[in-house]
């Protein structure tokens, strides 16, 4: 379900070394980067932060098509391995149509506001369940872990439950 780590963030954009000391966000890259090579992504965003909330909403749309995977993989690819803006109202387009989404409909139904009660709703389970680190992978009531997590490390958890 979606998240917004940021849901202040401006629509044009900001950069992280404003709020996060540079080496604990190149730390922090160079994890992930490790983490990443295995399955081919290499994260080059290191220092913007972009507002997420059209993408989230967008997703809906996407989830509502049967194309959400293609749709928030793409996404994903945006924001963190290209560093692009997926706040803006193009990038999402084009995005959709590259994934085979009606992106007319989809930004008619993203401004009409008919995602915004899903989101929320969403918001409001994260809340409710202490969710403030993306990821949080939580299944039934007891199991919970959180932050990026080695897919070897990440299968162990599983097979154990």
């Amino acid at each position: 379900m979606p998240y917004e780590l940021a849901p202040d963030a401006s629509q044009e954009g900001e950069n992280l070394f404003d709020f996060i000391p540079r080496e604990q966000i190149e730390h922090s890259m160079n994890q992930l980067n490790e983490l990443g090579k295995d399955l081919g992504i290499h994260f080059h965003n290191k220092n913007k932060k972009f507002n997420t909330r059209r993408a989230h909403l967008a997703g809906y749309y996407a989830k509502d098509q049967g194309l959400y995977d293609k749709f928030s993989k793409r996404v994903f690819e945006a924001y963190f391995v290209e560093g692009i803006n997926v706040a803006k109202v193009d990038v999402l387009s084009k995005i959709a149509e590259e994934v085979g989404l009606d992106a007319a409909e989809m930004n008619r139904l993203v401004d009409s506001g008919s995602y915004t009660e899903r989101l929320m709703a969403d918001f409001t389970i994260a809340d409710r369940n202490a969710v403030n680190v993306v990821p949080t992978f939580m299944v039934g009531e007891d199991t919970r872990f959180e932050g990026i997590v080695p897919y070897k490390d990440f299968k162990k958890i599983f097979e154990n439950l």
